[in-house]
Formats: structure tokens, C-alpha cells, sequence
């Protein structure tokens, strides 16, 4: 679970999607940046790793 590699306070605001051809599977997680400052809002950051899959 993709959720477990993120920090706590930011787990619950995480949403994890995966996918595999062939010889790979990639995961991505897309994670939504809490507000700390009133006025400054943040887009939400996604990232993908492809690793190799276990047979």
C-alpha cells in the first residue's frame, strides 16, 4: 500500500493507482498539500515509480 511510504498527517489526504504490462507495474500516488497558511493554496503533487515485477 502506497499510503504507508507517505507521512502520517499527510496519509489520509493520499489516493494510490496501479497498473501493470507485461514485465513492470507502476504505482502512482497523488497527494493533496494541506493549507498551513491562510490564502496559499497548493496543487496536488503525483508521482509514478515503475519497478519490475516478481513472478
Amino acid at each position: 500500500m502506497c499510503t504507508a511510504a507517505v507521512s502520517t498527517w499527510l496519509a489520509d489526504g493520499t489516493s494510490c493507482e496501479g497498473s501493470s504490462g507485461g514485465d513492470e507495474i507502476t504505482v502512482s500516488a497523488t497527494v493533496d498539500i494541506p493549507s498551513i497558511v491562510p490564502g496559499w493554496n497548493f496543487d496536488p503533487i503525483r508521482k509514478s515509480a515503475t519497478m519490475p515485477r516478481d513472478h
